[in-house]
Order: C-alpha cells, then sequence, then structure tokens
C-alpha cells in the first residue's frame, strides 16, 4: 500500500498471534468512512511455539521496524505522524521497536490485550518526542494477558491490571468484563478507538 504524498490522516496496526488479523477490516472500513487511511503490518499466522521462541519474536519485531520505516518514508512529505493500534503479541512488537529505534515516532498509540511488562518506561519514549499520547485498554478478564503476562520473561499482564500509574505516563482504560478479543470487535472500536484516530488534534511535526 502507497500512501502518498497526500495521505492525511493514517494508522498503522499490528495484530496478534494465532490469527491473520481478521479485525483489521473492519478497522480499515470504520476509519476509511472518517477519512482516515489505515496500513497493516502482517506477519502472518503466528502459533504458540513460534510465540514461544525468543528469535522468532525478534525476527517479527526487526520486520516491523523496517516495514515502519518504509511506511513512514511514503510520508516524508505530509507532516503528520501516523497514530498505531496494536493488539496482543502486536504490543510487544510496537513497544519494542519504538523503545530500540529512537528515530520511530507516531502520534497517538492504543494497545489492547497487551502484554506489556507493566513498568515499561514510558517517560523516556514521551521525553524523547517518539510518543505524544497512549491509551491502554485494559480488560479484568482477559485471562491470556494475565498468563502470558506472569510466565514469559520481558513480558507483563498490561492488558488485565494495566501499567503502573506512578512510572506510566500513558492512560489505562478499564473494561470489567472485557476478555482478550473483545477489544478488537466492530462496536469497540468504532465506541472507543475512532474518536482517538480520527480527532481533530492530530499532531503534527513543525
Amino acid at each position: 500500500m502507497s500512501l502518498g504524498a497526500e495521505c492525511g490522516r493514517v494508522v498503522f496496526a499490528v495484530h496478534g498471534i494465532r490469527t491473520n488479523g481478521e479485525w483489521l477490516s473492519d478497522l480499515s472500513d470504520i476509519l476509511l468512512g472518517a477519512g482516515v487511511r489505515l496500513a497493516t503490518f502482517r506477519y502472518g499466522y503466528f502459533g504458540i511455539w513460534r510465540f514461544l521462541s525468543p528469535s522468532a519474536r525478534r525476527d517479527v519485531a526487526d520486520a516491523f521496524v523496517a516495514w515502519f520505516r518504509d511506511r513512514t518514508r511514503e510520508m516524508e512529505s505530509n507532516a503528520c505522524r501516523p497514530s498505531v493500534v496494536a493488539h496482543s503479541f502486536g504490543t510487544i512488537v510496537v513497544t519494542s521497536a519504538l523503545l530500540e529505534n529512537s528515530d520511530l515516532k507516531v502520534d497517538r498509540l492504543i494497545l489492547s490485550g497487551a502484554i506489556v511488562p507493566r513498568d515499561f518506561d514510558w517517560q523516556l519514549l514521551i521525553g524523547r518526542g517518539q510518543v505524544r499520547h497512549v491509551e491502554n485498554d485494559v480488560g479484568t478478564r482477559d485471562v491470556w494477558a494475565g498468563i502470558v503476562g506472569r510466565c514469559i520473561m520481558g513480558m507483563g499482564p498490561s492488558g488485565r491490571v494495566g501499567f503502573h500509574e506512578t512510572t506510566c505516563g500513558c492512560r489505562n482504560r478499564c473494561y470489567p468484563r472485557y476478555r482478550h478479543c473483545d477489544f478488537v470487535r466492530r462496536v469497540h472500536i468504532e465506541k472507543e478507538w475512532l474518536p482517538l484516530l480520527a480527532g481533530d488534534a492530530v499532531g503534527c511535526d513543525e
């Protein structure tokens, strides 16, 4: 997908494991209706055994960095940064990419089903000017985020219990009855994500 010089507002999206990101079609339709374009990073069906391999996870993260840079080069005559939506493993892919590559910059970042450590250093990213606004959608019935976050090194249950408020730099939004995939349903995208992604105050660089 070529974003072009006059692409206007753009959202990048990253899906999770054991899926091909079917919800991305709904996201695309909803955003398009609001005049926002979507570019999706798809890494194919990623099974549980590959997910348990640090090297396989690293390959996906590296591929995302290359993809991100390619997409933003297509936007270089447009001052507006992309916003990013990530679900499940996609939250690890995006946050590790930002942490390790200070040249990657986004406007609004929405996480759901996050498996990122609760003490993730958002202040570092915000201080480096990489991220302007972070929303973390928390599902109190998200069993998957809770298990993965406690059992795999380098991950955390931030999608189930949120990031630590004292070190956060982002906003936790709690949904008491939400499970892991409830965030990527059309009704949630329209009600909760669209106002953030299509709002008037999308940040632009001078």
